[in-house]
């Protein structure tokens, strides 16, 4: 780094990668919930509660991608 700004095209490329690494890391994040939900021996109420989970982790990870600002 030689201590000039960055141009708005280098700028856009760092945010792009950024938001990539990050929706890696939450699909990362999903990836136990989802193979769990293809139990073939869970119960419904088990595969309802583990719907639920990963409900929640999806809503978290929009929240954080899509902050409101009330």
């Amino acid at each position: 780094m030689d201590g000039t700004p960055a141009s708005p095209e280098q700028v856009a490329q760092a945010q792009a990668i950024g938001r990539r690494q990050q929706a890696q890391a939450q699909a990362a994040d999903l990836m136990p919930l989802l193979e769990a939900m293809g139990n073939p021996w869970l119960s419904p109420e088990e595969r309802a509660v583990l719907h639920r989970l990963y409900e929640q982790q999806v809503q978290s990870a929009e929240a954080r991608r899509n902050p409101r600002w009330e």
